[in-house]
């Protein structure tokens, strides 16, 4: 069946639906080759669906992964922004917080219950997901491409099928967004300083932040942090991350 774009997907599934379609278009394909899509994906520290066994963990590191992900703008399991400091606003503080896009949650799967035409939407975002990784393994080099190191069907689909498990916890942990006015009245409630964040976390916030901005970030520095519950939830699932 042909997957269809639908707009109830979030901003995630658009990307993923353009990336596709620019796979199996040939003239856009033919103009943008494949090579920058591998040597970023390299950059990445690797992705073991593409690379099957030949993937070597010890090359991957999930904070650099996003920093480069944040550079291409594609910031997914944090979002990170500078924001006017309530506090004096002729100055800037840094906002980490879920990734939310505008009043809507940004991994909000949307199709967690949803279909089209009978065709649960999750379901169809997971084919697209196959499709998509099997067109950009088709085209990788021919040394780049060992047949015995890549995982089968059977094996990707079980990748998918923990990858949007991974998606859905995240969206059970993110809190609805407050209004403007809520922060305003609360926003000393929300500001932790570098070394309490650490305290709540295990992944390196300061290598994410002072390669992002481009400068030093002392533990003491304070932050705009308006559900570090979330957080800490991402905790247990970033180290679910390299099997992905």
């Amino acid at each position: 069946m042909a997957i269809k774009f639908n707009s109830n997907l979030t901003i995630i599934y658009e990307k993923l639906y353009d990336f596709f379609h620019a796979c199996i278009d040939q003239k856009q394909r033919n103009q943008n080759g494949y090579e920058q899509i591998y040597e970023i994906i390299e950059k990445l520290g690797g992705w073991p669906m593409l690379d099957g066994r030949s993937w070597n963990q010890t090359d991957y590191r999930w904070e650099n992964a996003y920093v480069i992900d944040a550079q291409l703008e594609q910031e997914y399991l944090i979002g990170i922004e500078p924001i006017i400091d309530f506090r004096n606003t002729s100055k800037i503080i840094i906002k980490l917080a879920p990734p939310y896009k505008t009043s809507e949650n940004i991994i909000n799967l949307m199709g967690r219950n949803s279909s089209v035409n009978g065709d649960p939407i999750m379901e169809q975002t997971k084919r697209l997901y196959l499709k998509m990784l099997k067109i950009l393994r088709q085209n990788r080099r021919p040394q780049e491409n060992q047949t015995d190191d890549q995982l089968n069907d059977q094996e990707l689909s079980a990748a998918i099928d923990e990858l949007f498990d991974i998606q859905l916890r995240l969206q059970d942990f993110a809190s609805q967004k407050h209004s403007m006015s809520y922060y305003q009245n609360n926003y000393e409630k929300h500001l932790m300083n570098i070394s309490t964040i650490k305290s709540n976390i295990d992944f390196d916030i300061s290598y994410i932040l002072e390669n992002i901005f481009g400068r030093t970030f002392t533990d003491d520095e304070v932050l705009f942090v308006p559900d570090i519950e979330y957080l800490i939830h991402l905790n247990p699932l970033l180290a679910a991350t390299p099997k992905q």
